[in-house]
């Protein structure tokens, strides 16, 4: 039952912080109103502002108006003309809010022996947080800091597929166009673009070709040719926990395209392949040019474009020991050329891409940021969007995104709520599940999550 008291306490604590004192539970309380949107929510805040402040400025108001209909009225009534109004930088958040948001994530962090992370928030109600926790190396002991740059993983996928979104808008490609209408290889009779964004050509993940694996760690120098993938592809067969038995690289139970998902790794990849024979241009290149230079991600890079090596956090094989994987530019060229280009970043421009991507037409078409999860499939542990995953524990609240595990042995979570405006990034020095089987990142994530809901 809505308890209009309890509202009308909070309410009045934010808004008059001079007339109350505010505890620890009616803070969280706080934070639930800020992102309600409910009637009742709204008849409640109309009525104490009503209450608050209707006599105290009604005078005024009343002067104000008098004001304004003496200066008026002998002027000539002229056509009001909406100006657009410019979008104001977001602020930090409060000094009570972000400690509030920190004393959950340290909560998380005791419960769980977790080398560091740097967690990013952006609310359109509460303004911007970044915070570090832990240590940046557990040998060394050093603090973790909000600088630090990350490999995001899988979280480059999602830039390929704005690439596609952004070239779509400016008319050079169509996502509903067929994959071997630009490629051979490859043979994907009746799949589109608009299928690999959504994981629906019933092709494998790279997880499901060994010999790949096996000559990216131990012949950390090779960079893969497109042509190498595709005989990985093509030699893949077994079966696997999304969809069963695989021959050659495609599913072979009723695997349905356009209608079934199963997360493959090879989509984005052939993606790109695609994007450069139609624009002559690689990833990397689109990516820099469309992306990074007109956000002004000033942080973020491909990855054998290394950052400065006292930003780049050090992977954590576990939670004692520094990861051995990817020690150096060479193991991360290798394994990401197969990809067709991995980013590093840090959490200030991943906040301002993923707020990008979800929230601004000027960067992405309306139409598109509708469709981005509008349009969705139900998938193997998933829902996917176009180009953005739901994972099947973020079905209530509404988050959207993707995450990324394992290079350099980094974990990373971008998530959007478009209905509360919320935007949550997290990056772990670890690659680790905990004990309730999430990945580090996602427990942090969840734990945020609750701060709102």
């Amino acid at each position: 039952m809505f308890d209009e008291r309890e509202y009308n306490f909070a309410f009045r604590a934010w808004l008059f912080p001079e007339c109350s004192v505010v505890n620890f539970n009616q803070q969280k309380l706080f934070f639930k109103i800020i992102v309600r949107t409910d009637k009742e929510m709204r008849r409640c805040l109309v009525g104490v502002l009503t209450n608050k402040l209707k006599m105290k400025y009604s005078v005024l108001l009343l002067i104000v108006a008098i004001t304004l209909i003496s200066c008026n009225k002998d002027e000539p009534e002229t056509p009001v003309v909406d100006e657009p109004t410019p979008t104001a930088e977001p602020t930090p958040f409060s000094e009570e809010n972000a400690a509030f948001l920190d004393s959950i994530i340290n909560d998380v962090i005791a419960q769980n022996p977790i080398p560091g992370f740097v967690v990013g928030v952006r609310s359109s109600a509460l303004g911007i947080y970044t915070q570090a926790f832990g240590v940046s190396n557990v040998n060394t002991q050093e603090p973790m800091n909000t600088n630090a740059v990350f490999g995001i993983g899988s979280v480059h996928k999602n830039f390929k597929w704005v690439i596609l979104h952004l070239l779509e808008k400016e008319g050079i490609l169509d996502l509903d166009d067929l994959v071997n209408t630009y490629v051979t290889e490859p043979d994907l009779p009746g799949v589109t673009l608009r299928h690999l964004m959504q994981h629906s050509s019933g092709l494998v993940d790279i997880d499901d070709s060994p010999e790949f694996g096996d000559l990216a760690f131990n012949d950390p120098s090779h960079e893969f040719s497109y042509a190498e993938m595709m005989a990985y592809l093509n030699n893949s067969n077994g079966s696997n926990g999304r969809f069963g038995d695989f021959e050659n690289g495609r599913y072979t139970n009723d695997f349905v395209v356009g209608v079934n998902s199963a997360y493959s790794s090879y989509g984005p990849l052939i993606a790109a392949e695609v994007v450069k024979n139609i624009t002559g241009q690689t990833m990397r290149e689109l990516t820099a040019e469309l992306i990074f230079t007109p956000l002004g991600l000033s942080a973020t890079s491909h990855m054998g474009y290394d950052p400065d090596p006292e930003l780049l956090a050090p992977g954590h094989a576990n939670f004692t020991t520094v990861s051995p994987f990817f020690p150096d530019a060479e193991h991360a060229m290798s394994y990401s050329s197969a990809h067709g280009g991995a980013i590093h970043t840090d959490v200030d421009d991943l906040l301002i891409y993923a707020h990008s991507q979800f929230t601004d037409p000027e960067f992405l078409s309306q139409e598109t940021i509708d469709a981005l999860t509008e349009e969705h499939l139900d998938g193997w542990g998933m829902k996917a969007g176009l180009g953005v995953i739901q994972f099947a524990q973020w079905e209530d609240p509404d988050f959207w995104g993707h995450a990324g595990f394992g290079i350099r042995s980094h974990s990373t979570t971008m998530l959007h709520n478009k209905d509360q405006e919320l935007t949550i990034v997290v990056f772990a020095n670890i690659f680790a599940a905990l004990d309730n089987d999430y990945q580090s990142n996602f427990a942090i994530s969840e734990a945020i999550q609750s701060a709102f809901y």
